[in-house]
C-alpha cells in the first residue's frame, strides 16, 4: 500500500510545492496504517481484492488517503487520532465498487446509462455495509465511506446532504478524492493542478471552505 503512494509523485510534490514536513508526516501516517493492516487480515483481504479487481482505483484510494492526511494535518481542530481516522477511511472510501457489476466498474459516469448511474451512486452504501461486517470497525470510518461523495451544496450522493449535515471527516475525504482525480487527469505538477482546481468555481461551491483552505495551506511557492 505504501508503494501505491508512488514515490515518484511524492518526490515531485516535495520539489514543486507541497510543504516538506507534510510529505514526511503523510508518509509516516500511511506507513502506520500499513502496520495496522498487517495485523488485520480481514481489512487486508478487502484491499487485496480491490487491488486485484480494480488496480487503478486502488492506486487512487492510496493517493486520496495521502492527501486526506495532508489536508487534515492543516485543520486546527484535528488531533493525531483524527488524522488517523481520516487516512484509514480514505484508504477504503471506494471499497464498495467491488459490489458493482463488472460492466460498469471502469466506466466513466458520463458514459453510464441512467440505470447504471443510479447503481453506481450506491457504492458508498455498499462500502459501508461491507466494512460494517468487519470486527472493530468504528462509526467514523463507516461515515467517511458512506458520505465521501456528499457535497456541501447538496449535489452529492447517495443522500444529497448539505453543509453541516455532512460528517466533517467525510468532507475532507471528498475534497482529497476530487483533488487526487485532478492530479491523475491533468498530469501536471501538483502546484499547477492546484491552480486549475481552485479556479473551478464549482469546486469552491462543492467543498467545505475550511478543507479547501487547508489544502491551499499545504502548498508553498518555493521559487524565489
Amino acid at each position: 500500500m505504501v508503494k501505491n503512494l508512488t514515490v515518484k509523485f511524492v518526490e515531485e510534490a516535495y520539489t514543486i510545492g507541497l510543504q516538506p514536513h507534510l510529505i514526511k508526516e503523510g508518509k509516516k501516517i500511511c506507513e502506520n496504517q500499513y502496520q495496522v493492516l498487517q495485523s488485520r487480515p480481514d481489512f487486508l483481504k478487502l484491499l487485496i481484492d480491490f487491488q486485484n479487481t480494480l488496480p487503478d482505483a486502488a492506486s487512487h484510494q492510496a493517493l486520496t488517503s495521502f492527501f486526506a492526511a495532508v489536508i487534515t494535518s492543516n485543520v486546527e481542530w484535528a488531533s493525531k487520532r483524527t488524522v488517523e481516522l481520516v487516512t484509514f477511511g480514505a484508504l477504503f472510501h471506494d471499497i464498495g465498487k467491488l459490489k458493482l457489476p463488472h460492466e460498469i466498474r471502469n466506466l466513466k459516469t458520463e458514459d453510464m446509462t441512467k440505470e447504471q448511474l443510479k447503481l453506481y451512486k450506491q457504492h458508498p452504501l455498499f462500502g459501508m455495509e461491507m466494512l460494517s461486517r468487519c470486527s472493530g470497525i468504528t462509526e467514523p470510518i463507516l461515515q467517511i465511506v458512506y458520505q465521501h461523495h456528499e457535497y456541501v451544496n447538496g449535489e452529492g450522493f447517495p443522500n444529497g446532504l448539505k453543509s453541516n449535515r455532512i460528517y466533517p471527516l467525510a468532507q475532507i475525504v471528498a475534497l482529497a478524492d476530487e483533488f487526487a482525480k485532478f492530479l491523475e487527469t491533468h498530469k501536471e505538477p501538483p502546484i499547477k493542478v492546484l491552480e486549475h482546481f481552485v479556479m473551478n468555481r464549482n469546486n469552491i461551491l462543492r467543498f467545505d471552505p475550511t478543507a479547501v483552505k487547508s489544502l491551499l495551506l499545504s502548498f508553498q511557492n518555493r521559487r524565489k
